[in-house]
């Protein structure tokens, strides 16, 4: 019998206090079920921990709010409360069965056996349930063995799992990461090229929050080029540059090199074509957030990676997004050193306004915002001079221009 690894999430007051909650009348504990359980035992650290349980979701609230805890229904509807204890958080779900499904949604029906509720579960890794009480692991289908030869494996026929939610196949690519195996199955490979079309049933919203989660793993090579040759990309993301692979590959080695940590955004600029107005009409599709929206057409926008230019975007969209832009387009050879200068750079303030363009006498109108533009663009050209410089450089532009009104 195999045990849960002595770790220090499973030691939580607040979690014990929960499962002590939930004793149903057969005397069996609630089970931390899923990610915790996998990730515990590929030694990578556990942030959510899920529980299930035969209770009913109003029994569960009852028992949990008995002991002071804070629930929220957050998915009644499919069993699914979250508690909150002691500031921590847990998602607990009643144990179910799948009535049918249609690839989009899932009708349920509520269960008191274990095995039903690790039926319905996408892979054989989490579909891993473990007793607080004891540590013991329950494994209905080989996940624990598949976690050890890093095996990602549809629970039964991987074309009836990719049937049953079609967004699957988008978690077969997240979780493919996980396991840091550079060899995929040939026979789940082709169920999801088989079932990719049918992604296009698939909310927006579902498509894109399961790939800004792949986006946002360490290593994630390994998946673009597979989603690639399965042309898995066709159905939602038709975009992407043939060579999605390499650049990502390259960004990746260059995160790693100044210790910056993976972002999405930055991932998904470097894989799609060097157009702002495309990649925004690809983030609408997407049904990305309108600040999304924009910050993709500006990563997306390929600028020439010099000093000055990078001070220039700083000053137009933050530290962060000029690092992102440097990041992307740097050249080899001096791109860490420009991003090490640029995150040293306080960036400076420019003071000029309109009404100091009418005290020194520019008419009023259109031409005294035109005039601050075009002096903010100088000064960032001159590299952002100050003081007496910045003085000079407004001066000569205010002397130009009224000479040029007089002719």
């Amino acid at each position: 019998m195999m045990k849960l690894p002595n770790l220090s999430w499973w030691k939580s007051p607040a979690l014990h206090k929960i499962v002590e909650a939930l004793i149903d009348d057969r005397s069996e504990h609630a089970r931390v079920v899923g990610g915790a359980v996998r990730n515990s035992l590929l030694g990578i650290d556990v942030s959510d921990i899920d529980l299930a349980t035969r209770l009913r979701p109003e029994i569960v609230i009852e028992k949990l709010t008995a002991i002071g805890a804070k629930t929220i229904p957050t998915g009644i509807a499919h069993g699914t409360i979250t508690a909150i204890i002691d500031g921590e958080k847990f998602e607990i779900t009643t144990l179910r069965r799948d009535v049918s499904t249609d690839g989009r949604h899932a009708t349920i029906s509520f269960s008191d056996e274990w095995q039903d509720d690790a039926t319905r579960r996408d892979f054989t890794i989490n579909a891993l349930y473990a007793d607080v009480k004891t540590g013991q692991i329950y494994d209905y289908f080989g996940g624990i063995d598949d976690l050890n030869r890093r095996n990602l494996i549809f629970i039964g026929d991987a074309n009836e799992r990719i049937k049953e939610d079609y967004l699957r196949i988008l978690r077969y690519f997240r979780f493919l990461i996980l396991m840091d195996n550079v060899e995929t199955d040939a026979a789940t490979l082709a169920a999801c090229a088989h079932g990719a079309p049918n992604l296009r049933s698939i909310s927006r919203e579902r498509i894109s929050d399961e790939f800004q989660k792949i986006l946002s793993k360490e290593n994630i090579v390994i998946s673009i080029s597979a989603m690639q040759n399965a042309q898995i990309f066709d159905h939602f993301m038709p975009e992407i540059i043939p060579d999605a692979a390499e650049k990502i590959a390259d960004l990746i080695k260059r995160e790693k090199k100044l210790g910056i940590s993976p972002k999405w955004q930055r991932r998904l600029a470097a894989i799609l074509p060097h157009d702002p107005k495309l990649t925004y009409k690809i983030a609408a599709r997407l049904k990305m957030s309108k600040k999304n929206m924009l910050l993709m057409a500006i990563l997306s926008d390929r600028q020439e990676i010099n000093d000055i230019n990078v001070r220039k975007l700083a000053f137009e969209h933050g530290l962060e997004n000029a690092t992102d832009i440097a990041l992307l387009y740097g050249h080899d050879d001096d791109y860490a050193a420009i991003i090490s200068d640029i995150q040293k750079w306080e960036i400076p303030y420019f003071s000029l306004n309109g009404s100091q363009l009418i005290d020194a006498g520019i008419e009023k109108g259109p031409k005294v915002s035109a005039l601050v533009k075009q002096i903010k663009n100088k000064w960032m050209d001159c590299g952002f001079p100050a003081g007496q410089s910045f003085d000079e450089l407004v001066n000569q532009m205010i002397s130009e221009t009224k000479e040029f009104d007089k002719n």
